[in-house]
């Protein structure tokens, strides 16, 4: 096995660790020990890695940011021009390969952070994106608007994973539908 992977494999068993401990201990209270038991890894496997149960919380975050900002960027301007429904697909897609550390994840304290990071994120590559999209629109409206889409996106995410109430096109379809009401107000 390669060294790249043995060390993928090594931070993937160390972040389902910590995702199976939150539901049984707030952050503050996960010791190095809990995880390496649950991983069976020893504590200097865990050191070369991390510096703490912190820092692994941090690569947990960023793990998943990548992968739903990676969606973002995939979409061009011109493409969500014409619709927001590829991008909406992508990201729901994207929840739902990784639905558990999703749902346990919004479980947590850290999942403010997340949406949080989200929001940052997803601001600093989609907000002159957008504000192209929709010209003309009222600045301090298209402000809270962009707040409003980006964490009522993750709030329909959490939603939909954890009541199955809708299949992927539904749920994508009921978004854009929200997302496209909304902008009739920034005018």
């Amino acid at each position: 096995m390669k060294q790249e992977e043995r060390i993928r494999q090594t931070k993937h068993a160390f972040r389902l660790a910590l995702l199976n401990t939150l539901p049984e201990k707030p952050l503050h209270k996960i010791s190095v020990r809990d995880l390496t038991e649950k991983t069976g890894l020893n504590r200097s496997t865990f050191y070369l890695h991390y510096h703490d149960v912190y820092d692994l919380k941090d690569d947990l975050v960023q793990t998943i940011l990548n992968g739903l900002v990676d969606r973002f960027r995939r979409h061009s301007v011109a493409e969500q021009k014409k619709s927001i429904v590829p991008l909406l697909r992508d990201i729901f897609d994207y929840a739902d390969r990784n639905r558990e550390v999703l749902i346990t994840l919004s479980q947590t304290e850290l999942y403010q952070k997340l949406v949080d990071e989200v929001n940052s994120e997803v601001r600093a590559i989609f907000f002159p994106v957008w504000a192209a999209v929709l010209p003309g629109a009222n600045r301090e409206k298209f402000e809270l608007y962009f707040h409003f889409v980006t964490s009522g996106v993750l709030a329909a995410i959490s939603y939909w994973l954890r009541s199955g109430s809708e299949t992927l096109d539904e749920i994508v379809e009921s978004t854009e539908q929200l997302i496209r009401f909304g902008e009739e107000s920034l005018y």
